[in-house]
């Protein structure tokens, strides 16, 4: 808006710069679903109901949104073919409100279909989905797709592990007033817990620090709001 598009070099370095940030996001999202599922195996067991409603919730999420699908693949595509996404273009429109004439200024971030297909690389059944609806598709509503998957996925998460919530914290409580008690004073801080066998002997320790409570609380109230991210939009 400000400094226009001038020239193929700067209209490539912009093309680049969402190539960075979408690559960065799409594997953020592969981090989590793996670390995940990891975490939940380490406490719960890989046979555990609540690591089988994380499975169900991923394969819901897959099954019911187009967007998750095509950035799971577009992910696969970028890591083992080629760029996930191809051009920007920008749009200009005179708008007239309450008696006002304003410029509205909009962009598109493109995949071109065609290329994916002819280098080969990416799920074919997502392809013929995208391409119902032409020879490019918009990143921009695949991404809010994804990201309200995504969203649910973590809300079943959430809701799987809550029952055990409160003897964690609980257990969290006696060792903090355990160790008040031994060393007399009231405002001692716990920092880590040491687990030791019969013999006195360490058999590992875990860091918890009175901080976790109020970050525990903090993910909680975090995007609370945010349920469905195709029937959001950001706008200045």
């Amino acid at each position: 808006v400000i400094f226009g598009h001038p020239g193929w070099s700067h209209s490539m370095a912009a093309i680049h710069g969402v190539i960075r940030r979408l690559s960065n996001f799409m594997s953020s999202a592969r981090l989590y679903l793996d670390q995940a599922d990891h975490d939940l195996c380490v406490v719960f067991g890989k046979e555990s109901n609540i690591r089988e409603r994380y499975q169900s919730a991923r394969s819901a999420a897959y099954d019911g949104r187009l967007g998750y699908r095509a950035l799971e693949a577009l992910r696969n595509f970028a890591q083992h073919r080629d760029i996930p996404m191809h051009g920007l273009s920008y749009n200009s429109v005179r708008k007239e409100e309450d008696g006002k004439s304003f410029a509205l200024h909009t962009l598109r971030a493109t995949i071109l279909l065609p290329r994916i297909r002819k280098e080969g690389g990416f799920k074919p059944s997502v392809l013929t989905e995208l391409e119902s609806d032409g020879v490019e598709a918009d990143i921009k509503p695949l991404v809010r797709d994804y990201m309200t998957g995504l969203q649910a996925v973590h809300t079943a998460v959430r809701e799987a592990v809550a029952p055990s919530e409160s003897a964690w914290l609980a257990e969290i409580e006696w060792a903090r007033k355990k160790v008040r008690s031994a060393l007399g004073d009231p405002d001692a801080k716990l920092y880590e817990l040491i687990r030791r066998d019969e013999a006195d002997e360490p058999l590992g320790s875990m860091q918890v620090f009175d901080e976790f409570l109020p970050r525990l609380a903090d993910l909680r109230r975090k995007n609370v709001a945010l349920t469905d991210l195709t029937r959001h939009f950001r706008s200045s």
